[in-house]
């Protein structure tokens, strides 16, 4: 058993940064899958790598739920 999740590698990090459940299931998931990988730029997939696998992301507005 496991639990996985999805990240969109166009706005991934958007979602990351601006609300909370997103955040909440990175966090807890065994596994993070990164979709859109066909229509994102190289940049963005390494970007969102990164970012994921490094946990870089920070709530921009702490009180949206």
């Amino acid at each position: 058993d496991g639990v996985v999740t999805l990240a969109d590698a166009v706005n991934g990090l958007q979602q990351l940064e601006t609300y909370a459940e997103p955040m909440k299931q990175a966090a807890v998931a065994d596994r993070i899958l990164i979709t859109k990988t066909d229509i994102a730029s190289p940049e963005a997939i390494a970007l969102a790598r990164r970012s994921i696998k490094e946990g870089e992301f920070k709530m921009k507005d702490e009180t949206k739920k």
